[in-house]
């Protein structure tokens, strides 16, 4: 079978699984007790002239591209970043920043990491400054990352905790004061969303699989502001990329929101309205409302356990040491018929049973004594099967065996 229907097949009944910013003007106050600076610093500022000039010829000598400097860490203040924030991924997790100087970050899956945050002002060789904030998980640096180079609210936090690749938080607007502009919209004219327009709106919320006539849309690994999608439309062919939650603003200023779908060099290809409907069921785009998307049935891999049969075909699946054993047995006449035999892993993202180049085919014939001779065909065959509608379909690549056929229980 082509590769775009086995494709069109892994996608067309995928089903069911299931991030933020801002920045206020930072104060020109002297709170000390919520900047920090280094013990260096301290020590320079206590001790004699002579031992602040040895200090600081030995620092200098040390120093390369950054130094830490006391003079400019009045700037620096906690307060700046306090405030709720959703990072940007798959991970979904949520980092609260409290005006005392400790954080908390969240887990989507349960548990948190607490600690504490220190800010403190760099100076470049070019005598740029910047403020600095470090998180600290009891003694242990997990993040730093740069505040705004011109002073005013911070926005997004980007930078590489240890051990963990880079990391993309967003601030929740919704406390940012009154009258503060919103940002810059795309090409299409479109706002990232910095915080939760309603309950229930999240495009995790999306996740799992949708038909409009011989359209789908399956999308997966949803958090609260993004997540990816794949289409199969009507000739099979596939679009992938990732879909946003995204506002657009009405000739009176009032928001309208979207979960809008973008390949993955960034071209528009459709948006949905938000409705905050729950459960959401129904998916209408543009605004016309067409297409419109319903959602398929939840599909897990108990669905598949159980025989299945098409005519002259029967199917069996079982579970067998983590695996899934699908017998599919043909009986062509009374005396000849075809065996296949696939040792399949459930794709949980997905929602199908999928065997790469394991698949066995064996021919057996009976003769008029009864005796039977078994041929192997091939141990090579690679196959996908999904649950539509309620019926198991088998997609076979190896001989396009499964194309028309649609097991019923």
């Amino acid at each position: 079978m082509k590769r775009s229907i086995a494709l069109f097949a892994l996608i067309a009944v995928m089903s069911a699984m299931t991030a933020c910013g801002t920045n206020a003007p930072a104060p020109e106050s002297s709170q000390t007790s919520q900047t920090a600076v280094s013990d260096a610093e301290i020590t320079a500022e206590n001790t004699t002239a002579e031992t602040t000039a040895e200090t600081t010829a030995e620092t200098a000598a040390d120093t390369t591209s950054e130094t830490t400097v006391e003079t400019a860490a009045n700037k620096a203040s906690v307060k700046d970043i306090a405030g709720v924030w959703f990072e940007d991924s798959l991970d979904a997790r949520t980092l609260t920043i409290n005006e005392d100087g400790t954080f908390t970050l969240e887990y989507r899956g349960g548990g948190a990491k607490n600690g504490t945050v220190k800010a403190e002002t760099k100076v470049s060789d070019d005598g740029t400054e910047k403020v600095w904030y470090s998180l600290y998980n009891i003694d242990d640096l997990w993040l730093e990352f740069p505040g705004e180079a011109d002073g005013g609210q911070l926005l997004d936090i980007y930078g590489t905790p240890v051990d963990e690749t880079e990391v993309h938080f967003r601030r929740d607007i919704a406390i940012r004061d009154e009258g503060i502009d919103d940002p810059d919209p795309n090409e299409y004219g479109y706002y990232p969303v910095y915080s939760a327009p309603a309950t229930g709106v999240s495009v995790a919320d999306l996740d799992g699989s949708w038909q409009c006539g011989e359209k789908y849309i399956y999308f997966h690994d949803g958090s609260f502001y993004t997540g990816q999608f794949v289409i199969t439309n009507e000739d099979k062919t596939i679009e992938e990329g990732y879909v946003n939650l995204e506002y657009s603003l009405d000739p009176d200023g009032n928001k309208e929101y979207w979960y809008n779908l973008y390949t993955n060099t960034g071209e528009l290809i459709m948006g949905f309205g938000v409705t905050g409907d729950i459960p959401l069921n129904d998916l209408y785009a543009g605004q016309s409302g067409e297409p419109h998307y319903e959602r398929e049935e939840m599909i897990t891999a108990d669905s598949y356990l159980g025989t299945w049969a098409a005519g002259r075909m029967d199917a069996v699946i079982e579970e067998n040491a983590g695996d899934y054993v699908v017998s599919i047995k043909w009986n062509i006449s009374a005396s000849e018929g075809a065996v296949w035999e696939y040792r399949c892993t459930y794709d949980e993202s997905a929602g199908i049973l999928c065997c790469i180049g394991a698949g066995k085919r064996t021919d057996y014939a009976v003769n008029e004594d009864g005796e039977q001779t078994n041929t192997d065909v091939y141990d090579d065959g690679s196959a996908t099967f999904k649950i539509l509608d309620g019926a198991l379909v088998w997609l076979d690549e190896k001989e396009d065996m499964g194309d028309p056929v649609g097991f019923m229980r």
